[in-house]
């Protein structure tokens, strides 16, 4: 019992393995997903707010005048609270930042060799993760290139575990239902494959012991159900066969010790198989009588 216990825990634990590979791995393809719509729904929303601000630009001519500062009344216009507003210079000057004093943007370092802002310059736009070297704070940065300056915008990176478990809950639950749905059937099909399988090595060792078939021994209705059936109906034709052949192997000795010659079976190899009694009798008797005529001596045959 506890060796068939052992192996459905196994056969359990195979499947199972296989089931939670395939969920880990769908829960991280739809993690990756939902992060990269995300992200394309974050730069389609950049990209609108970066052409609000040089359209700003352009109306208060704030490239010539140089008064920058007024960019500050644009935070009415765009509901995103920590959004971060750069304008720099094409030569990597900072502008304008709404993070940062209007009197430290002229002691920033040079803005040119940032990633995003290297990389608009030559793309449509460019975008960077990283921890910012003003501020302190990990952004999710944007930049596009507009004829004579950079509009940078940047947003606290938050695309993380924690949003896409609060946005997917309902995947979630569903595939909580799925895999404990698959689990029970997972239990109930290795139980009865189980159970099959361990009546077939039962079965085997009965008969490497010797003891026959166990008529109490029912199969369950399942593949390995019908093929354990199958193994015993052949085995009980065989034993039925074999059983045949040993009656009639019986008779043929009776037949042999009740006749009055000697008779016996050769092999092609002219090796005796089987003979009577009187075969023996008759062949010492016929061995002295071709001795004696030629004047050998030697004794009665006793083994053939």
């Amino acid at each position: 019992m506890r060796e068939s216990k052992s192996f459905r825990r196994k056969l359990f634990l195979y499947y199972f393995s296989i089931f939670l590979l395939f969920t880990v791995l769908i829960l991280a393809f739809q993690y990756h997903r939902e992060k990269d719509i995300r992200i394309s729904a974050l730069d389609s929303r950049l990209s609108d707010m970066s052409q609000l601000v040089d359209n700003y630009i352009r109306v208060n001519s704030l490239n010539e005048t140089g008064n920058f500062l007024l960019i500050d009344s644009i935070f009415n216009l765009i509901p995103v609270p920590d959004l971060r507003i750069t304008v720099i210079a094409i030569d990597g000057k900072v502008l304008y930042d709404s993070s940062v004093e209007d009197w430290s943007w002229s002691a920033m370092e040079n803005h040119l060799n940032r990633p995003e802002v290297g990389k608009s310059l030559f793309s449509p736009y460019g975008t960077a993760v990283r921890k910012s070297e003003s501020t302190g704070n990990k952004y999710y940065y944007f930049s596009r290139y507009f004829s004579n300056y950079y509009v940078r915008l940047a947003e606290e990176y938050n695309i993380n575990i924690k949003g896409f478990l609060k946005r997917e809950q309902v995947f979630l639950l569903f595939m909580a239902v799925v895999f404990a749905g698959i689990w029970a059937l997972l239990a109930a099909v290795t139980r009865r494959m189980g159970k099959s399988i361990t009546m077939l090595r039962d079965f085997a060792a009965r008969m490497r012991r010797g003891e026959g078939n166990d008529p109490s021994i029912i199969f369950p209705k399942n593949e390995i159900g019908e093929t354990g059936k199958e193994i015993i109906r052949i085995y009980n034709n065989l034993a039925v066969k074999t059983a045949e052949l040993t009656l009639q192997k019986e008779k043929l000795f009776r037949h042999l010790h009740v006749l009055n010659e000697g008779v016996a079976f050769f092999s092609p190899d002219r090796v005796v198989t089987l003979s009577n009694s009187h075969f023996m009798v008759f062949l010492n008797a016929i061995t002295i009588s071709m001795c004696s005529m030629r004047g050998w001596r030697s004794s009665p045959l006793t083994e053939w």
